[in-house]
């Protein structure tokens, strides 16, 4: 994964997101879906910890979980 990004591969992303995915499912959410997506859902259904993840990706990157949402 280093080496993609050091090289400027937009491998690195793909091989990110599958750690996304991988670290999503390992806490109980969908292996299809990245940690940024759920936090968005919960955070719609109110639940703190996706309120909170949210605010804090929100500060990074703007509208990050909104636009995050189904992947």
């Amino acid at each position: 994964m280093i080496g993609a990004a050091l090289a400027g591969s937009d491998r690195y992303w793909r091989i990110a997101r599958g750690y996304d995915r991988m670290g999503n499912a390992v806490t109980g959410g969908l292996d299809t879906e990245t940690v940024s997506s759920r936090a968005s859902r919960a955070r719609r259904e109110g639940r703190t910890w996706g309120c909170v993840l949210c605010r804090v990706l929100d500060w990074i990157e703007k509208d990050h979980c909104s636009r995050s949402e189904g992947t």
